[in-house]
């Protein structure tokens, strides 16, 4: 983590020097600094790039430069620099003002700020350029036993994993990071996917998750026993990461803790799966629980995925349009609901959009199937997509993971096919 070090000159004593660490870690605020128009930029609009001026060539350039920035958030960053900077230069220019006269004041704030704070500005602007991922997903890899009518499989598993190995499969038009804990034990699966290609960031923790799934002849019930808990993730582990989109999985209610959620949302877009946060262990049963911090963690929440068996555990209701309503009441932005064999219902800007659910060929596995949604669902929307044909690539991903075990294993132009 890139730190650097300002000195200023203090106010309590003649020649005193303070100096105040500035860590880029402890940066956050809110997006749109730096909104007055420039020449040729309206807020929200970039100007075209014409040469017959130098005022239209210099408007280009600051809409090329600004839109990059504001892909990758570099200004939700600015709010806590400008005033720890005008904190310590409004100190500096009081003090040395008096003795240079009212008219010295301004030009010195103005010439220490452009020259310490452009410096700070745009290390921050590379480092995010650079280091933001547009998708990081954080959650646990467990160890599954996976018992059908057919066979019983051993497996990893969790969000985390089926999400990553999915989204390996898929052209890298997203930026992807996988952010795990797992036991000593489990460390061979993130070597793994490492050596598929997935970006991994693990810490270490006490035990895997180790979970029993079994399934009856209808794939959309399964019976669940923990054997193994992994420690949950805490705030600290959070501060080094940098996303657009933070998709937590969690497996078990206290995975993440509001606080680490609320953080999150501070620097970037929430994405929540709500499966664990419905569920505990007591012993090795898994039972189901009210949502604890609901309304906490909703607030923080820009996009939520659950099915139709979670959505009336949390809201009451089985229908699936009052659920989306009620949740979007509630702060969150998309609303996602899988509905198993009969598609999936998204609701986003006041809309409605019914996703049909394509038929397999043969069922194998249901495992992974809504953590496989929502890999393909963020991954379109990453790109700007809509949520229609976000919904539909989703959906013919789940499929195409129906149809074996493990995790998606396809092809762009498989996908293709289904959705044909």
């Amino acid at each position: 983590m890139l730190g650097l070090t300002m000195e200023a000159e203090g106010c309590e004593g003649e020649g005193r020097k303070k100096k105040n660490p500035l860590q880029i870690s402890d940066l956050q605020g809110i997006d749109n600094f730096l909104g007055v128009p420039r020449p040729g930029l309206e807020p929200g609009c970039l100007a075209a790039l014409v040469f017959e001026t130098s005022a239209s060539t210099y408007s280009a350039i600051w809409a090329s430069s600004l839109k990059a920035m504001q892909r990758y958030n570099v200004f939700s960053i600015c709010p806590n620099i400008m005033a720890y900077f005008f904190e310590i230069y409004a100190k500096t220019c009081w003090r040395r003002g008096a003795a240079a006269g009212a008219k010295g004041v301004a030009p010195l704030l103005f010439r220490s700020f452009l020259c310490d704070g452009i410096e700070i500005f745009v290390t921050f602007a590379i480092k995010r350029v650079f280091e933001m991922k547009d998708i990081c997903s954080i959650g646990h890899i467990t160890r599954d036993k996976i018992v059908t009518p057919k066979n019983t499989v051993y497996m990893a598993g969790g969000t985390s994993f089926y999400m990553s190995y999915g989204i390996s499969r898929l052209p890298e038009k997203v930026s992807y990071q996988l952010v795990t804990k797992v036991g000593e034990g489990q460390m061979g699966e993130v070597e793994k996917l490492r050596q598929a290609g997935v970006d991994t960031l693990c810490y270490p923790s006490r035990h895997t998750v180790y979970f029993e799934n079994r399934y009856g002849i209808d794939t959309n019930n399964r019976t669940q026993r923990v054997l193994a808990k992994a420690d949950p993730f805490t705030l600290e582990e959070m501060r080094p990461l940098e996303a657009r989109v933070f998709h937590l999985g969690s497996l078990l209610a206290d995975d993440f803790p509001p606080e680490v959620v609320k953080y999150l949302a501070t620097k970037g877009l929430v994405s929540i799966d709500v499966q664990g946060y419905l569920r505990e262990v007591v012993g090795e049963d898994v039972r189901a629980i009210p949502w604890k911090h609901q309304e906490e963690i909703l607030a923080a929440t820009s996009i939520l995925k659950l099915n139709e068996h979670e959505m009336e555990v949390i809201t009451n209701s089985k229908d699936p349009r009052t659920v989306a309503r009620t949740l979007a009441d509630q702060g969150v932005k998309e609303v996602v609901i899988t509905l198993g064999s009969y598609g999936s219902l998204i609701y986003a800007d006041r809309h409605f959009y019914e996703i049909p659910a394509f038929q397999p060929r043969e069922v194998v596995d249901a495992t992974g199937c809504g953590d496989t949604y929502s890999t393909g669902y963020l991954y379109c929307r990453l790109q700007g997509m809509g949520y229609a044909e976000a919904g539909r690539f989703a959906a013919a991903m789940c499929t195409l993971k129906l149809e074996h075990n493990g995790p998606f294993d396809g092809t762009l132009a498989d996908i293709e096919r289904v959705m044909r």
